[in-house]
């Protein structure tokens, strides 16, 4: 029965003609330094035999690229059955209940599931299982995963009814009874690795069970596992085994495996079971506390009976949950030393649970400056808490009020709706309903509004990936052994079909691993995000003021309401915010607030198997960002069914399980700057240093009141872009010191071009300057005959030294090796050449790489775990240049093999420079203005977005900003200008 899901896995998992240099650019964008020897996106080939000729070489390229060629364009052709037309009864085939299940198997299937989410309604789920057991068009649908959650239930739900003092002996039959006939040969749901994980703790948890019958049921589960090629090791790494059963299931497998045969494999993997804890020092002790960034806040206090206002600082709200979610996984080093699948539980946590905590922030500050009172005045989070507070009761009893009405109906409900609603707390379904109203109002047009039926649907669907994401969280997910051989390249005909396996291997153990999370229908998900939403219409309100007769009136109003408009004929609901609403949405765009923020993870990221399923363990995330495009995400979801993204997959996944770690000598740096509050390079000092004008002495003088203005207005921008720019150093020196001494991993997906890019916003190996410098590979490796040359390449190319040949580069390091042991010992109190560099902080790194190196007894067995990171020539015009044989156009994007590199923005500028002398002796003011001005930085941007289709508006912009960094211009209306140079 399983055969057709298994061929729709393989066929989605197939390979898809893409072309692989991208994986491999992918692969290759930051390399060890012990790579760089040897990596081929450095041009360094390795050297074959002897006898191996130029043209033996080049005819291996060629035999591999037409394999991988080959091997791509085999592509296995998915074969469906066809779906009949509406009211027509299916046949009796296995594969249109499989694929193609109607509503009410569907819907059975979701009460089935909500029933036993917290005990709901063990008994009614039961009864269903059983109808289901005997109806064909359900029969199919109980897979291996179903079986398994009624096996997980059965015997929990006892041991709970044990504990409130109930008999549970119906409950533990019914265990054994459904393993008994799982266990039957044909049954068309075999057990699975999670079957015998459940098998062994109820077991464990079965007292009417001997120690001889324990270890004779033990002896059948090995013998049956062994038959069915299942390791030990996946049915031990999902149990929940603490210390004393730890030690009592090793007693029970160690004498079950003597007659078996495998006893070696048992004690080897059991031996780990046991959690202890370690004596191990914190790695943070004697390490500074980062000194947080505060801002100025004036509050009103009560000083000797009177009430003064007083000047405190306060730490940013952002900084402060991410402070105190840093603390968390501070503390778990200490009290879960060895259960880093627990630690990285307790990183990960929901969007609605941070927004929550934003939106009480919100209505606390506006209460602490006495504007509780007027609402408007207020900001769209505390409104958002406001309407949170008013619903929950209402919402709770109306829930209560359903199901005593479901209880008491003299018919038989098919769907029950209390069951889907009592999935999350009221809490949740509120807040939910609030987020998906105002997010989707924000997208859909605020005027507008949107139709209803978008907005039931939508709702009613984050409320059952909430619910799974929950289920997901409390599941005890392992981690994979996600490995390919090492020594094959990922671009190889026989690395890619290594990885290709592992991928297949990891996705299998995915889905076999996952709990039974059945789709709600659309009906569902209708029903459940109505009742929500109508339930926040009757409480939600906003005051609106009407003046008569310059008189104010207050009322209260519904902050939402239905309406109709017609649509080609037709008439169509919608639900539209109150004017009032509108207004503070569009003064307060809602996004912004609601996304939450991801820190880097401490075990591997998940492998991508689906378009919504990779990287972090339980949250939902988009293999590709997007903002808000249906159509993008049609043609994404598209391509993934049809196994067109796999190599792409792949990529990510490469990237993703690069293991990274924090460079401590140079956060050492780092950290005694910020908390000194010194001003370098990537660190803004903790004082701006403004003069700030004399106000004008002419109250009549009006063209010296608006400069005053305008001064004024640049000091407050100065001001915020200060305090912006230290939050962000912040965010960075706080994390960097919390992941001290950890091994970590970024997770990643794609934009819609297909570039890959880290999820973690704040630190990560993209990022600026400091952001790198602080970074290093978990993993070093030697660094091998030329790695100290690449050492001191790399660092020319840090300090700025980077047009110059590869020879010239390296002995420009040489050159300044005095520079560098200075640098490298003293960066603060010595000569600082470091800070002189184009990239300062990586290019201390270095410093302090290449002192170590030299100074070890063997550089070339140094190993060494500095990134190199390397970049291309403005890729886009290398493409262009390629495709078009440009000979000119290849030389200056370095695609033409030259002495020195070629620098193709100073190839530009030069033209520009040379075409505005031509238009300024003409007589045309614009360029003669700009004469001797345009330079490399000003071009820049505008060539490199060229080949992405930068429109003329966007371009204009974009040298408008470059013109105004320049000094000689300030005050100057500089559109024409830019609009000028946009035209050259």
């Amino acid at each position: 029965m399983l055969s057709p899901l298994n061929n729709r896995l393989k066929s989605r998992i197939i390979s898809s003609p893409l072309i692989i240099s991208g994986v491999r650019h992918c692969q290759r964008r930051a390399i060890t330094t012990s790579r760089a020897a040897h990596s081929p996106a450095l041009a360094i080939r390795r050297k074959g035999a002897a006898n191996t000729t130029e043209q033996e070489e080049n005819a291996r390229v060629d035999v591999e690229r037409s394999q991988m060629r080959d091997y791509l364009r085999n592509r296995d052709v998915v074969v469906l059955p066809s779906p009949m037309p509406t009211k027509v009864s299916y046949p009796r085939s296995d594969g249109h209940y499989l694929f193609f299940p109607d509503t009410p198997s569907l819907d059975k299937l979701a009460i089935m599931e909500a029933c036993l989410t917290g005990y709901l309604d063990v008994r009614r789920a039961h009864q269903l299982f059983n109808d289901a057991m005997e109806d064909p068009k359900l029969l199919y649908l109980l897979d291996t995963k179903v079986h398994n959650s009624f096996l997980r239930t059965y015997i929990e739900y006892a041991l709970h009814l044990e504990e409130q003092g109930d008999a549970a002996d119906f409950w533990r039959k019914q265990f054994w009874a459904l393993y008994k006939r799982m266990d039957q040969k044909g049954y068309q749901s075999p057990p699975n690795a999670n079957t015998y994980t459940v098998m062994l703790f109820g077991m464990m948890n079965s007292p009417e069970l001997s120690h001889d019958d324990r270890i004779s049921f033990t002896t059948k589960l090995l013998r049956a596992m062994e038959a069915k090629e299942i390791a030990l090791s996946d049915v031990v790494a999902q149990s929940h085994i603490a210390d004393e059963s730890g030690r009592a299931l090793l007693e029970i497998l160690s004498e079950s495996a003597k007659q078996t045969g495998s006893r070696a494999q048992v004690m080897q993997k059991l031996e780990s079971i046991g959690i202890v804890p370690t004596s191990e020092p914190n790695i943070l002790d004697g390490v500074a506390e980062v000194i947080p960034q505060t801002k100025r806040k004036v509050v009103k206090r009560e000083i000797d009976g009177q009430e003064e206002k007083v000047e405190i600082f306060e730490t940013p709200y952002n900084l402060g949950v991410l402070r105190g979610n840093l603390k968390t996984i501070s503390e778990s080093r200490q009290s879960l030393p060895d259960d880093i699948m627990q630690r990285q539980k307790m990183l990960e946590e929901t969007a609605y649970d941070s927004a929550l905590a934003r939106f009480k922030h919100e209505s606390d500050v506006f209460r602490e400056l006495d504007m509780g009172g007027n609402l408007n005045n207020r900001s769209l989070q505390a409104w958002m808490w406001d309407w949170h507070v008013q619903t929950q009761p209402h919402l709770q009893a109306r829930i209560k009020e359903l199901e005593e009405q479901e209880k008491a109906s003299s018919k038989e409900l098919a769907v029950q709706l209390s069951y889907f609603l009592k999935l999350l707390p009221a809490e949740k379904l509120v807040l939910i309903t609030i987020l998906e109203l105002v997010n989707t109002l924000a997208t859909g047009g605020y005027q507008d509004g949107v139709r209803t039926t978008r907005l039931i649907m939508t709702i009613g669907r984050a409320i059952e990936a909430e619910h799974h994401f929950q289920a997901a969280k409390k599941k005890q997910i392992p981690i994979l052994d996600f490995k390919s051989k090492a020594e094959l390249p990922t671009y190889s005909v026989s690395g890619y079909l290594e990885l290709h396996k592992a991928r297949v291997k990891a996705r299998l153990e995915i889905e076999g691993k996952e709990d039974w999370m059945p789709p709600w229908t659309p009906e569902v998900r209708a029903r459940v995000g109505a009742f929500v939403v109508d339930t926040l219409m009757e409480q939600a309100t906003v005051i609106n003021t009407i003046t008569v007769d310059d008189k104010e009136y207050e009322e209260d109003h519904p902050a939402f309401f239905n309406t109709y408009r017609y649509e080609r004929g037709f008439k169509i609901g919608v639900i539209k915010a109150n004017d009032v609403v509108i207004q503070k949405m569009s003064q307060e765009p809602p996004r912004e607030h609601l996304h939450p923020r991801h820190l880097p993870m401490l075990v591997r990221p998940q492998p991508w198997i689906r378009h919504n399923t990779g990287g972090y363990l339980f949250s939902n995330l988009s293999v590709m960002r997007m903002k808000e495009s249906n159509e993008q995400n049609s043609y994404l979801k598209e391509a993934d069914s049809r196994g067109a993204m796999e190599l792409v997959y792949a990529g990510l996944d490469v990237l993703g399980k690069t293991p990274w770690k924090i460079n401590r000598d140079l956060f050492d740096v780092a950290l005694e700057v910020w908390n000194k509050g010194l001003g370098y390079p990537g660190i803004p000092p903790l004082a701006l240093e403004q003069t700030i004008p004399d106000p004008p002495t002419n109250p009549t003088d009006l063209r010296a009141k608006a400069d005053y203005a305008v001064a004024m207005k640049r000091l407050a921008q100065e001001r915020s872009a200060h305090h912006s720019d230290r939050c962000s150093t912040n965010y960075k020196m706080e994390i960097a010191r919390t992941f001290l001494g950890e091994k970590f991993y970024f997770p990643h997906n794609i934009d819609f071009r297909g570039r890959a890019y880290p999820i973690p916003p704040h630190l990560n190996h993209i990022g600026d300057d400091l952001s790198r410098g602080l970074l290093m590979f978990a993993e070093g490796k030697p660094l091998g005959q030329r790695g100290i040359r690449w050492l001191q390449i790399h660092l020319s190319n840090l300090f700025g030294y980077d047009k110059a040949p590869f020879d010239d580069r390296e002995n420009f390091a040489t050159e300044h090796l005095s520079e560098i042991y200075d640098s490298a010992e003293n960066p603060l109190e010595g000569r600082q050449w470091w800070l002189k560099a184009d990239d300062p902080w990586q290019c201390l790194a270095t410093c302090m790489e290449l002192r170590k190196a030299l100074e070890s007894p063997d550089p070339e067995k140094y190993e060494s775990c500095l990134p190199v990171h390397q970049d291309g020539t403005c890729n886009g015009l290398q493409h262009y240049a390629a495709l078009g044989g440009d000979v000119t156009g290849a030389r200056q994007v370095n695609l033409d093999v030259t002495d020195r590199p070629s620098d193709v923005y100073t190839y530009v500028s030069e033209m520009a420079k040379a075409q505005i002398s031509k238009d300024a002796a003409e007589g045309n003011k614009f360029a003669q203005m700009l004469q001797e001005r345009v330079n490399r930085k000003i071009v820049k941007q505008t060539v490199m977005t060229t080949v992405y289709g930068v429109t003329f508006i966007g371009a204009r912009d974009q040298i408008h900003r470059q013109l105004k960094a320049i000094d000689d211009f300030e005050g100057m209306d500089l559109y024409p200008y830019a609009n000028y140079l946009a035209k050259v």
